[in-house]
């Protein structure tokens, strides 16, 4: 994680939901302070490295999700 690092929480954070994006302002060992906005105003969450994946990174994984299609069995009933 970069300051500056647009990022998504993927787990719920204190005063941070699932699917939100942010913005990486600090960074130290495994936690991360990101910027998120909280209605009209924005305030820091302290997370945990864990807690946040990269912006780019949650795109590819929602994408992927959606083009994905169970695959079926081969019918063996003949």
């Amino acid at each position: 994680m970069e300051v500056g690092q647009k990022v998504v929480f993927v787990r719920d954070a204190k005063g941070a939901e699932v699917g939100k994006h942010g913005t990486v302002i600090g960074v130290s060992d495994n936690l991360v302070t990101v910027e998120y906005r909280l209605q009209e105003h924005v305030t820091p969450v302290l997370a945990q490295m864990w807690d946040v994946l990269p912006e780019r990174l949650w795109n590819r994984l929602l994408k992927r999700r959606s083009d994905w299609r169970p695959m079926t069995a081969p019918d063996v009933r003949n």
